[in-house]
């Protein structure tokens, strides 16, 4: 198959100074043509990386369905609404089922590690929380929250979770060696 390419470019500071140039591959009697129009880059005093912005009034936004604020403040009065409803025992019952040191995995995770901690942790949320220790450094603290140490693991190796995001099992200890 032969293939015509015809560039036209209208930019006269551009390579083909202002003139259509017609490229070639092959004998143009036969197969298909394609015709490539060339753009023009934007001048480098326009700035097309951003759209123009819309403003309006405080007053009209507010009036608006349906707005960013809107839904914020609706998922903040759910949040609070539900954190008002939990009380000090919440998942008591679920946390007595942890021991200390014994293995676990983040639920909807391949991340292991030891319990570290059972109990409260205002510094979260009202009721019970799992501490856990992890074999590997995808965790956001160090066993201390807000000053306060709950136990002692490396820096991004300890998460607080709630017991229904731990589970419990026989699972083996991480090694740096299972890499190779």
């Amino acid at each position: 198959m032969l293939i015509h390419i015809k560039v036209i470019d209208s930019d006269p500071n551009s390579f083909t100074k202002g003139d259509n140039c017609v490229y070639y591959a092959g004998p143009t009697n036969d197969g298909p043509t394609f015709e490539f129009l060339k753009k023009t880059a934007p001048k480098e005093t326009e700035n097309v990386s951003q759209p123009p912005k819309t403003k309006i009034s405080d007053e009209e936004y507010n009036q608006k369905p349906n707005t960013m604020k809107k839904f914020k403040e609706e998922c903040l009065k759910k949040y609070q609404h539900e954190e008002e409803k939990l009380d000090e025992n919440y998942m008591q019952t679920e946390a007595e089922k942890f021991t200390i040191g014994a293995r676990c995995r983040l639920i909807g995770t391949e991340y292991l590690g030891n319990i570290a901690y059972v109990g409260l942790v205002p510094e979260l949320k009202k009721g019970y929380f799992i501490g856990v220790k992890l074999d590997q450094p995808y965790g956001n603290n160090n066993g201390t929250l807000e000053g306060k140490q709950y136990f002692d693991c490396p820096n991004n190796c300890g998460f607080f979770l709630r017991p229904n995001e731990v589970e419990l099992g026989n699972f083996p200890v991480y090694n740096d060696d299972d890499e190779m």
